[in-house]
């Protein structure tokens, strides 16, 4: 959409007019082109693409043409300046609302006891909203409660090492499961968040077989 500016002739005056209101003029005895006046009276706080049409009639001076192709030009350089702005906020716009797309592995990682993961597991493609996963699972069991619940999809991030207190997804002794990965002196142990009692801890010695495969997004 584009406002509809007028140029004409008045009273020694080529003048702009906008929805019959004067909004910038140009005395044609001496041309002055005042740049504070124009870019106030085309542009402040309004819509900055611009259509001008030629309305000029009687020009007495004969400098109308001259005056209306300058003006043109002007507004065409800014038209095509305040398109190239819009066309980047909308890629960057549309840029943001495409959301990152990763598998979800069709096993649960059990937070209980575990599940053999194997190389043959189907998978569906979901949007990721972190941003930074790598693949998703589902867990299932309530050994992460209450910070993970029963049947929750999380979202994992593949890195090699883990900080103390990550959650993370581990195969260890063959089984699938999610703990929290606490350091203790130069080794660490893989604990549960529910402190019922019904769930097994994975100590240095318990371990003999292990794999990292990501950090839990929360």
């Amino acid at each position: 959409m584009k406002r509809l500016i007028e140029f004409n002739y008045k009273e020694d005056s080529y003048i702009l007019v906008e929805n019959g209101d004067t909004v910038f003029s140009i005395k044609a005895t001496d041309l002055k082109f005042n740049c504070v006046d124009f870019y106030s009276g085309l542009y402040k706080n309004k819509y900055p693409n611009v259509e001008l049409v030629n309305k000029v009639v009687l020009d007495p001076y004969k400098k109308g043409s001259y005056i209306y192709n300058w003006l043109q030009d002007i507004i065409s350089h800014i038209n095509d300046s305040f398109l190239e702005t819009q066309d980047d906020d909308e890629k960057t716009e549309e840029n943001n609302n495409l959301q990152k797309i990763i598998k979800f592995y069709e096993f649960a990682a059990c937070a209980g006891d575990g599940f053999f993961i194997d190389s043959n597991i189907n998978y569906t493609e979901i949007p990721d909203p972190t941003g930074q996963a790598d693949f998703a699972v589902e867990i299932s069991g309530d050994s992460m409660e209450p910070t993970i619940m029963d049947k929750s999809i999380i979202y994992v991030k593949v890195i090699e090492e883990l900080q103390h207190n990550d959650i993370g997804l581990f195969v260890v002794n063959g089984d699938v499961m999610c703990k929290r990965f606490i350091k203790q002196g130069r080794g660490y142990k893989l604990i549960p968040d529910n402190d019922s009692g019904e769930h097994k801890s994975f100590g240095k010695k318990d371990i003999l077989s292990y794999k990292l495969l990501g950090k839990v997004l929360l």
